[in-house]
């Protein structure tokens, strides 16, 4: 599937394509023999390390007061795995994302963990292929205003 759309709705382009085509590939398209691979969870591995920093750098720059227990709390409902659900969908990430034949027939809410763990797999690929200030600037676009 052309990538160019879901690039659109990250407002970033990739230098590095193959970063992109990682991203994009669940394990089960490897595992089932419908992509060489390799597959997606490494890059979801420091995507979840690079959204974690992303927050906690939001966090601190937007509540300078609030002690580390607050801003844990805080981080963790940003980053909890229904949030990155959302997103997923509000950018279409499954559309894009190839998988096995096993998920054909999946349950719903497997899909929802497929789509968190292909977005932090995609902000891995961001961080690798554009550095911290283009990997901070996708994350905090698609995860929005921190509410007060």
């Amino acid at each position: 599937m052309d990538s160019s759309l879901l690039e659109e709705r990250l407002q970033y382009r990739f230098e590095d394509r193959t970063l992109l085509a990682e991203a994009l590939t669940h394990s089960s398209a490897v595992k089932e023999g419908r992509s060489r691979g390799p597959d997606n969870q490494r890059l979801e591995f420091l995507g979840d390390a690079v959204l974690q920093l992303v927050s906690s750098t939001m966090l601190m720059e937007r509540f300078p007061r609030e002690d580390e227990g607050t801003l844990s709390f805080m981080r963790a409902e940003i980053v909890r795995k229904e949030n990155l659900v959302s997103v997923a969908e509000e950018i279409d990430l499954l559309n894009h994302v190839g998988t096995g034949p096993s998920l054909e027939t999946a349950e719903k809410i497997a899909f929802k963990t497929v789509a968190a763990d292909a977005l932090e797999a995609v902000f891995g690929a961001v961080f690798l292929d554009g550095g911290w200030q283009r990997a901070y600037a996708v994350i905090s676009e698609l995860i929005g205003d921190i509410p007060d």
